[in-house]
């Protein structure tokens, strides 16, 4: 069933609220619709009602925002690392600034604006995983999709190198025999990807963090193909490489070893 309707505001989650009648006689009934910015007149698919709210598919935008933007990353909408890449960022300053004299009862001081609204994580961890078919991914979360994991070919919240290095270990994985770890069977190897660099400094670091299952131990031959796969995506520079082993035992305390 089809709607059309105006966003007039945002969930706690960030996404756009709009209200519609299922009849004339209906009381009007919020609609979540991810991906939609306030003042989006949106053509949405009403989905299951979830306590007093319906969530929606965003299926058209009829008449979109003054806030409204075109996300700079191929993978906005899909990837959960953003949620407002359409939204304008002066227009996300002013939300937040409402949100926090909604929270405290006085207007806040004026938000400071970041320098650049792009490339600014020094940090971020992807996640190994494969299917039911064995096929291989290596990336962030896909939004709402429980543990799914998106191969990322861009990301504009961090530099360059972290893309780089990201396809060149995934490249050595499609040529290894290591599996993905799986937690609720504690069987496969890698678990995830650190990159991390000072801002200030230029220094580098990667980690990679497998099991501690005996049974899915990375060996030296498969440690020298990450390493290899790091420093092609690095030619000239000489980053920190560390493995952290991670084990997690029923009814024990979860421990974590590192090796540099």
């Amino acid at each position: 069933m089809e709607f059309q309707l105006k966003i007039h505001s945002y969930s706690k989650r960030g996404h756009g609220l709009g209200t519609f009648k299922k009849t004339d006689q209906s009381p009007e009934t919020n609609a979540e619709v991810v991906g939609t910015v306030v003042g989006d007149t949106a053509i949405v698919e009403l989905g299951k009602k979830k306590k007093r709210m319906y969530t929606a598919a965003l299926k058209e935008i009829a008449c979109p925002s003054p806030d409204r933007v075109a996300p700079r990353c191929k993978h906005a909408g899909v990837c959960g690392g953003c949620t407002w890449q359409q939204k304008a960022y002066s227009a996300q300053l002013k939300v937040k600034e409402e949100k926090v004299a909604a929270l405290f009862g006085q207007k806040p001081l004026p938000i400071i604006a970041a320098d650049d609204s792009w490339q600014y994580r020094n940090k971020m961890e992807y996640t190994f995983s494969q299917n039911k078919e064995g096929e291989k991914f290596l990336g962030l979360m896909i939004a709402r999709s429980r543990g799914r994991v998106l191969n990322l070919e861009e990301c504009h919240l961090t530099a360059p190198w972290f893309i780089r290095a990201l396809k060149e270990v995934r490249a050595w994985w499609e040529t290894s025999p290591l599996l993905a770890y799986h937690p609720s069977s504690n069987r496969g190897t890698l678990r995830t990807l650190t990159l991390r660099e000072g801002k200030r400094t230029g220094e580098k670091m990667a980690f990679l963090t497998i099991s501690g299952n005996q049974e899915y131990m990375i060996n030296k031959t498969e440690l020298e193909g990450f390493k290899k796969a790091i420093l092609k995506a690095l030619p000239g520079e000489n980053p920190s490489l560390f493995l952290r082993i991670h084990r997690a035992v029923k009814g024990r305390p979860t421990t974590f070893y590192e090796m540099h």
